[in-house]
């Protein structure tokens, strides 16, 4: 059975993203009007829904957290991404406000990328994304180039990061695919 997301939490979802839905089909010369964005963007919350069905609220509902648990929650974002709109649908839908971070405009600095990539157990070139121009025009696949040279580079380059992150006290998971930070809670 599944839960039912309050209109609260689906209205906020639904308002960080649609802007930029329309936004990029206006940029696309796409003829889709607002109808269509709301189709998209209702079409993916309803794919996440049916592809984790009841089990985010069941496991999240027995969790004995305690408050600042909670506040400790946060998403970095895009919300041009669908996975990541998908993974920040995922959360609100299971009762948690994660504080969200658009990285892209709001990169976090070197400490908080090196403890954030030690939280997810990977090296830095394990949470880039390897197919964007700025990878390749920085050279960043030279094995020469060092930990804190990657970091570096992400943190001035922040579309490298793969995203979502979800970062959860001082666990993190990458939301590919979206329940993968279901494994923060349990």
């Amino acid at each position: 059975m599944h839960s039912t997301t309050s209109p609260s939490l689906l209205e906020a979802a639904y308002a960080l993203t649609r802007p930029v839905v329309l936004e990029d089909l206006h940029k696309k010369g796409s003829d889709q009007g607002l109808d269509a964005a709301n189709a998209q963007f209702e079409s993916e919350v309803q794919a996440v829904r049916a592809s984790i069905g009841g089990r985010a609220a069941d496991v999240i509902s027995q969790l004995p957290w305690p408050p600042e648990a909670i506040m400790e929650l946060e998403i970095w974002h895009n919300p041009r991404c669908t996975k990541s709109r998908q993974t920040l649908a995922l959360l609100e839908e299971s009762g948690l406000e994660p504080t969200i971070r658009l990285y892209l405009t709001d990169p976090p600095d070197s400490k908080t990328l090196d403890r954030v990539l030690r939280a997810l157990g990977k090296e830095p070139r394990d949470l880039m994304r390897r197919g964007e121009v700025e990878y390749k025009s920085l050279g960043l696949d030279d094995p020469a180039k060092s930990r804190k040279e990657l970091i570096q580079a992400m943190v001035e380059y922040p579309i490298l990061i793969e995203r979502p992150v979800v970062i959860h006290g001082k666990k993190a998971a990458v939301g590919r695919p979206p329940e993968q930070v279901l494994a923060l809670f349990g």
